[in-house]
């Protein structure tokens, strides 16, 4: 059985990912912020880690639990002006992948478009073409 683990997985598109992956009976492993949110997903049978992207520790929990061989899809994102979940949490998740050896990744993100192209460091750029 195939294991997907979503990053972004309580709501949304990240919600329609899990519900995706379940309906073709994936192991579906997720990190979800709130523990109400984490309750809902696990009676539908995901395995869940309660944890913030933007904490480096929690993203590496959740890669452990997933396999090695486990499809990684990472809708992280929003409107927090404090906390820049598309970047940072990202950039944990990319990071912990890496070390944990686990190598495919979807990656949903607004992250170079508009103004924000200017913030990217010279390897996203690369890796998003220009």
């Amino acid at each position: 059985m195939p294991t997907t683990l979503i990053f972004g997985a309580s709501r949304g598109l990240g919600r329609a990912f899990t519900d995706h992956a379940l309906q073709l009976g994936h192991r579906v492993v997720a990190l979800v912020r709130h523990a109400d949110m984490a309750s809902e997903l696990h009676t539908l049978g995901v395995e869940v880690v309660i944890g913030d992207a933007l904490d480096p520790q929690a993203v590496a929990q959740a890669c452990r639990l997933a396999d090695r061989d486990a499809r990684v899809v990472s809708t992280l994102g929003g409107f927090r002006q404090s906390a820049p979940v598309d970047y940072q949490g990202n950039r944990h998740v990319i990071d912990e992948m890496e070390h944990s050896g686990l190598s495919r990744l979807l990656l949903v993100t607004s992250l170079g478009c508009r103004d924000s192209w200017q913030y990217l460091p010279e390897r996203a750029r690369a890796a998003f073409g220009h």
